[in-house]
């Protein structure tokens, strides 16, 4: 097995966890699909291939070799249903999820030496293809280099010159492979001299052979481009194409050399399925450090902005500071777009884990669901969307065990068995709004009474509407269901998903129908790296209130502010809200004693609510910085933020803002 314990090999192995995790996501979502639509199995075959065949190299790389082989018996599998001689029916399906499941745990987990235990799964496997599709007596044709031959290969490369190993798979039905392989040689000419290869021209039309090895000799070396031409060249019934550029040493060149198609696992390689859209994969840290520059210059910017407000220079030098703020406004604004875009990923990506999940619920649930995704291209912050994952997860849940019925209940009522989930994302400015909904039996709002004036929640006289009842389901512990259930039932979930959506600078709204099902929707903002904030000042500490949950800002008399039940209230254009002092809040002894003060309205789960501050200081862009851990945590503090003069303002959660201050 690979050794993991130095930092480049840390490296790659978290490399192959992403790409790994990427690929088995993609798999179990094309297999969950072809669960509901079998007859489709022949549109996706070939990516299905493709991501065994991805997932098999890489493995080899690492040294998990025991998955490498069991990724092989796979791709057998899939080349069989290509091939039509199998079909992938609902126990092979089931048997290729269950796999990847535990794939994913091994590698999820980094229990690298622990990869072995999917052993078992090979004899699965290659009942399932080695005793269906390939006959017994198939052809071991192996290329074997003698010493003088390696001896001559050597002396080549001495000469500058290179030497590459080409192979050629063919499918195991494949007719006329001679034809294609006398073909497939002939335009391997143009690029060098054929060194050797196995089978012999002889024995081509004798048919006996599945794969074409070649030893091909290059004066120079091949270009990228001329490598992917290769590989990518039309051959009949090929199933893969290889290549791979051999390195011989003259000590090295002693006794015989077998070359085995899988050799290539720890050589130079390029591969069919590596050919395709050229993308670039990035680290996050790599995005965070841009995001630091950002911040500089943002810093930059509000200085040269504070030198011509003082205008202590001559018109000439103040008229080329102008200048310059200008461009460095517009560079700075090229350059945020771009960092931002290299922090968005497709909502697709968030999406893929939940097929699995309403599966397994509804298995266990004994109920027929079907999901339907939309606007899965929409483009979402990744750091939104790994914080999403928990949220979505308690809503599709909840939906499946609580909201859609039993297939018998709704049949009773005139639905169709099947219950649907929809799970959807479109952009709404500079927010995304996730939709989650079903069309199971609705929020039963007298139940949310009955249940939150026994849990204490409301008075028997409160004269709630019914966005305000709905509110009451986001409450610790809520729950209307009659029955505990291990899934969802015993309340814990929507109050988690309130705080995290909270915490995300976000909404939920909750619209239902009776009988008909209901629909929560999520917005949230695209990127939580960089935001307008509203700067304020409460004594002499300057403070940032995020932009997005301001509604208003209002100068008001101190005397027009009223206590109720120990809770200030202010009424505004006949709307009441609470009050919070911001400099009892932080405990400001200094701050401006004044019969006017500045008031911020701002929002959050439960409504409006006023904050009292010292001063306005003006809207300014800044990047968050996370506080060192060191510190002592405080909820209503979400962050920091360098401002243009040097100073730190700390970003206020009004989300998280207690009343009674």
């Amino acid at each position: 097995m690979t050794d993991l314990s130095t930092s480049e090999n840390d490296r790659l192995a978290l490399l192959f966890k992403n790409e790994t995790r990427e690929q088995l996501e993609r798999f179990t979502e094309i297999l969950l699909k072809l669960e509901q639509n079998p007859e489709k199995q022949s549109e996706v075959i070939n990516e299905l291939f493709r991501l065994a065949h991805n997932i098999k190299g890489s493995s080899g790389m690492m040294g998990l070799n025991e998955l490498k082989e069991t990724m092989h018996l796979v791709e057998n599998l899939f080349d069989g249903v290509r091939k039509t001689i199998l079909t992938l029916d609902a126990d092979k399906i089931n048997a290729l999820i269950e796999y990847c499941d535990e794939v994913s745990d091994y590698i999820e987990g980094g229990r690298w030496d622990q990869t072995a235990g999917i052993s078992r799964w090979k004899e699965r496997f290659d009942y399932k293809v080695e005793q269906e599709i390939l006959p017994k007596d198939r052809f071991n044709n192996q290329l074997v280099l003698s010493d003088a031959e390696k001896q001559e290969i050597a002396l080549w490369q001495s000469s500058g010159n290179n030497v590459y190993g080409i192979e050629i798979q063919f499918s195991l039905d494949a007719m006329m492979k001679s034809a294609s392989a006398l073909v497939f040689i002939k335009y391997l000419e143009k690029y060098g001299a054929i060194f050797k290869m196995v089978p012999v021209l002889e024995e081509l039309a004798a048919e006996k052979f599945d794969i074409l090895k070649v030893v091909l000799l290059v004066e120079g070396c091949l270009t990228e481009e001329q490598e992917k031409t290769i590989i990518t060249y039309p051959v009949n019934d090929a199933i893969e194409t290889r290549l791979r550029k051999w390195v011989y040493r003259p000590e090295e060149a002693k006794g015989e050399t077998k070359v085995e198609s899988d050799q290539s696992d720890h050589q130079e390689a390029v591969s069919s399925a590596a050919i395709g859209d050229q993308t670039i994969r990035v680290e996050s840290s790599k995005i965070d450090k841009l995001v630091n520059n950002v911040g500089d210059l943002l810093t930059i910017k509000a200085n040269l902005n504070r030198i011509i407000q003082l205008g202590y220079q001559g018109q000439s030098i103040w008229n080329q500071l102008i200048n310059i703020v200008q461009k460095l406004e517009q560079t700075v604004a090229n350059f945020q777009d771009d960092v931002k875009e290299l922090r968005m990923v497709p909502v697709r990506q968030l999406f893929v884990r939940f097929p699995k999940i309403i599966r397994n619920i509804a298995k266990k649930e004994n109920k027929q669901v079907e999901l339907i995704t939309f606007g899965e291209d929409t483009e979402i912050d990744k750091q939104v969307a790994e914080k999403l994952v928990d949220p979505l997860t308690h809503l599709i849940r909840n939906a499946v065990d609580h909201g859609l019925e039993s297939g018998a209940e709704r049949s009773a009522v005139g639905k169709p068995a099947t219950g649907r989930i929809k799970l959807g994302a479109y952009k709404d400015g500079d927010f995304i709004v996730i939709s989650v909904s079903d069309d199971g039996k609705g929020l039963d709002i007298d139940k949310i009474r009955e249940k939150a004036l026994k849990n204490g929640l409301i008075k028997a006289d409160d004269k709630l509407n019914d966005e305000e009842v709905f509110k009451l389901i986001f409450a610790p512990g809520f729950s209307t269901a009659e029955e505990v259930s291990d899934i969802s039932g015993r309340g814990v979930g929507l109050d988690v998903v309130l705080d995290r959506i909270n915490a995300l600078k976000g909404d939920i709204e909750v619209d239902t129908m009776p009988g008909q099902g209901t629909t929560f929707l999520l917005k949230l903002p695209l990127t939580l790296a960089i935001i307008q904030a509203l700067l304020i000042k409460v004594g002499d500490q300057i403070f940032g209130i995020p932009s997005v949950d301001i509604v208003e800002n209002v100068l008001i008399n101190k005397n027009e502010i009223h206590t109720v039940a120990e809770q200030m209230v202010y009424t505004l254009r006949q709307e009441a809200f609470p009050v919070v002092d911001l400099r009892k809040l932080f405990k400001v002894k200094n701050g401006f004693d004044l019969e006017q003060v500045p008031m911020i309205v701002s929002r959050n789960s439960n409504g409006k609510m006023g904050l009292i501050v010292d001063e306005l200081v003006g809207q300014e862009e800044v990047v968050i910085k996370q506080i060192n851990s060191a510190f002592p945590h405080n909820p209503v503090i979400s962050g920091a933020a360098l401002l243009g003069g040097g100073e730190i303002a700390l970003l206020i959660n009004t989300r998280n803002l207690q009343t009674k201050y």
